[in-house]
């Protein structure tokens, strides 16, 4: 997982002992706890079973300085997505804004500051959609990790760790804390209780780098929300400039 949620509410003492109680099971050899990856799988099962949706996000991201501090960025985004093809991301911060259309047939890219487009051939479905556009252009699209884990092929040996930490609230939504570590990466995701296994919150701390950055995103959802296929279509902005799409072999290549 490349980028992929916390409660708070302890009484300080609690909390200290729940992190001291936490430091002692980790220097036990076992911290792998099947619950913890049946909730991914359950997760994954109840996102893929969505036929559509819409979410907000806010993100927090932290940019590591030549000097090694951290400074954070935030950002919004908001998603919608319709089976079996249909899905549009709009992505805006301090420093960027973009935009992306799937319509079954193309993927569009679109930045509002520079109002420059790329276009390229898309499959014919989402499900298809997500591996094919990070193997080819190096998008990465939002939640493709978590949507995975409801693929019985799905499969958890990258997973070192994996631990329930408990019940937790995330903007007033009733969750369950689970903790995960693979090569490089812990990560933390809270998911709703109930028969809609919603993931609220995704912290990610990248371990193999000294700063240990972290990205945090909190996910609002509206399962059902079916919004038009105009949603869906890009439609040049007056003067919008079209730009070919690069490969992300082709970026690998030049820099070589």
């Amino acid at each position: 997982m490349k980028h992929a949620i916390l409660a708070w509410g302890l009484a300080f003492a609690g909390a200290l002992g729940t992190v001291s109680a936490m430091a002692q099971t980790a220097a036990a050899p076992t911290l792998f706890e099947p619950q913890a990856v049946e909730a991914l799988r359950k997760m994954g099962r109840h996102l893929q079973s969505l036929q559509s949706f819409s979410l907000k996000a806010q993100t927090a991201t932290d940019q590591v300085l030549v000097n090694g501090q951290k400074v954070q960025l935030d950002a919004a985004l908001t998603l919608w997505a319709h089976r079996p093809n249909r899905l549009r991301v709009d992505f805006e911060s301090d420093r960027r804004q973009r935009q992306f259309y799937y319509d079954g047939r193309s993927v569009t890219v679109y930045g509002k500051a520079s109002n420059y487009y790329a276009q390229f051939a898309a499959p014919p479905t989402l499900d298809q959609l997500f591996g094919r556009v990070f193997e080819e252009f190096g998008i990465d699209l939002p939640l493709a990790d978590l949507f995975a884990w409801g693929d019985p092929a799905a499969k958890p040996e990258q997973l070192i760790t994996a631990l329930a930490i408990g019940p937790a609230t995330v903007r007033g939504v009733p969750c369950e804390q689970y903790a995960f570590r693979q090569d490089g990466l812990d990560w933390q995701l809270w998911i709703q209780r109930g028969a809609q296994p919603l993931p609220r919150r995704l912290v990610l701390t990248t371990t193999d780098d000294p700063a240990r950055p972290q990205y945090t995103v909190d996910l609002d959802w509206v399962p059902g929300d079916t919004p038009p296929d105009s949603t869906f279509a890009f439609v040049p902005p007056d003067g919008a400039q079209a730009i070919q799409a690069v490969r992300a072999n082709a970026i690998a290549n030049t820099a070589r």
